[in-house]
């Protein structure tokens, strides 16, 4: 019995300590969730091309802007913002002979200090089509930097902030997101459809936190242990 109540505590001791060591590994900042509003809201652009969306929820705004409906039928360019059934999301849906861009675009009165080595922007897709043009921009209040790709499936897009170059990273008043344009080229895609979850930052380990190697964390651990057995020995 005695015995059993020993390896348990070794055990829960163990867990314990490696929980926290392995918990100092990564920090995530919540950019966005897409839970706000809720309920969430559906939105949907009128026939004539430049029509516009706009919504604000505190630091986020969100513009969606058509550029081309051939057949010149409003709603053919919708979409959805904030909690729903499946949680956060925010889509983006553009019918045949349809072509919308969105820029999602977060402001900070207080600026951020993302300048750590290894700092990563997430965006996270739940869907998109094929080939969908997209450009991140990241400002300082005096500069801004871009880069631009593809999004060809779902997917976690994933950018360095060192690679933003030219932006003072301790000092982050801007970043956006614009889905379905590439802000260099201008170039979009017709018809494309498709759904944000999150916007995350992924910071690096503190650097005043270096975790225990494992041997070390055996070491620790033994130590209460060896107290404890000698108690429940002379019992």
């Amino acid at each position: 019995m005695k015995r059993l109540i020993l390896n348990g505590l070794r055990s829960g001791l163990v867990c314990a300590l490696a929980f926290a060591f392995v918990g100092q590994a990564k920090a995530d900042i919540m950019i966005d969730d897409f839970t706000v509003p809720n309920p969430a809201i559906t939105y949907s652009l009128a026939a004539p091309v430049g029509s516009t969306f706009v919504r604000v929820d505190g630091n986020r705004t969100i513009t969606v802007t058509q550029t081309q409906n051939d057949f010149g039928v409003a709603g053919f360019t919708s979409g959805i913002i904030g909690n729903t059934a499946l949680g956060g999301r925010y889509t983006q849906s553009t019918g045949v002979g349809t072509t919308a861009f969105s820029s999602i675009a977060y402001t900070y009165a207080v600026p951020l200090n993302l300048s750590a080595g290894g700092t990563i922007l997430n965006f996270s897709f739940t869907s998109t089509d094929l080939n969908v043009p997209f450009s991140v921009v990241v400002g300082d209040g005096s500069a801004t930097s871009t880069q631009v790709g593809l999004v060809a499936s779902p997917t976690n897009l994933a950018f360095n902030l060192n690679g933003f170059v030219g932006v003072d990273l301790t000092a982050v008043t801007s970043i956006q997101l614009v889905l379905n344009r590439n802000v260099v080229t201008n170039a979009t895609t017709q018809s494309a459809d498709f759904s944000i979850a999150n916007v995350t930052i992924t910071t690096p380990p503190p650097t005043n936190g270096v975790p225990a190697p494992p041997a070390a964390i055996l070491a620790l651990v033994a130590l209460p242990i060896i107290g404890l057995r000698r108690k429940f020995l002379k019992a």
